[in-house]
């Protein structure tokens, strides 16, 4: 089994601060700003991947991204995943995680986020059985104001994975 993850993003204070963030460019205007590339990706196997992640959190769709933002403000958390070249087209899964205090959060495909009990095995993808193309984007917040919804003064950290299906 080939999983590839990286960390992509911590948020922090009592404002959301992002470190080694992973994100895919949305469009503002005709101006977009490059994602940030996220360093040492690794694989479940201990085996060297060219795989790259990418991620970044913004609050004026991707025309720049940032590691703040104000309490109320509405962010955009963007990933991309360049998939390492051998596991091009072949069928695999992504996955998110979001760790929050001792729970952890895995993304589901109808969007919602469900507890995770840290075992591969009920690991759930947050895109499945699709054919993996070279660049793999997932929105993982979209629109979002944490402060609101009572995420301030805590660490989230945010994980991206992938899986290709044909490796035992």
């Amino acid at each position: 089994m080939a999983l590839c993850f990286n960390k992509c993003f911590a948020l922090a204070n009592k404002m959301l601060f992002f470190v080694g963030v992973v994100i895919a460019p949305l469009a503002f205007g005709t101006t977009k700003a490059s994602l940030p590339e996220l360093d040492s990706p690794s694989s479940l196997t201990g085996k060297e991947t060219t795989a790259k992640f990418f991620a970044g959190a913004t609050a004026d769709n991707g025309a720049s991204y940032a590691n703040s933002f104000a309490y109320e403000q509405a962010i955009d958390v963007l990933t991309e995943i360049q998939i390492e070249t051998s596991h091009v087209n072949s069928v695999g899964n992504l996955y998110v995680l979001i760790a929050w205090g001792e729970e952890i959060f895995m993304l589901l495909e109808s969007g919602e986020y469900v507890p995770w009990d840290s075992a591969l095995e009920s690991l759930q993808a947050a895109r499945a059985n699709k054919i993996l193309q070279a660049k793999e984007t997932l929105t993982v917040v979209d629109d979002l104001a944490f402060g609101p919804i009572g995420v301030a003064d805590t660490t989230l950290a945010i994980y991206l994975a992938y899986k290709i299906l044909s490796d035992p």
